[in-house]
């Protein structure tokens, strides 16, 4: 057997304290405000599953995917791409 706490208010604490009342409904409290002898639960709406989508970039150069590599900067201004070295653990 166990036990559930149940947070309660009103609705002018409820106000004042917003932040705190989704906190706990989000931490699995329950949580009840009260206005004029009724009573109102509040929880937490759990979002979809969200679905990945496709990527819509291919990368083809294993380099870039691995995120190995780097530009290069000729002496006539021309930028071309390389591929970095490693660094040896030691």
């Amino acid at each position: 057997m166990y036990t559930v706490q149940v947070r309660k208010y009103t609705v002018a604490r409820a106000r004042k304290h917003l932040a705190e009342v989704l906190d706990s409904a989000e931490g699995g409290e329950e949580v009840v405000v009260e206005r004029r002898g009724i009573r109102f639960a509040i929880r937490p709406v759990l979002p979809a599953r969200v679905r990945r989508k496709a990527p819509r970039v291919e990368i083809l150069d294993p380099n870039v995917e691995a995120g190995t590599w780097s530009w290069s900067f000729s002496e006539t201004g021309e930028i071309t791409m390389t591929t970095r070295r490693r660094r040896k653990a030691s």
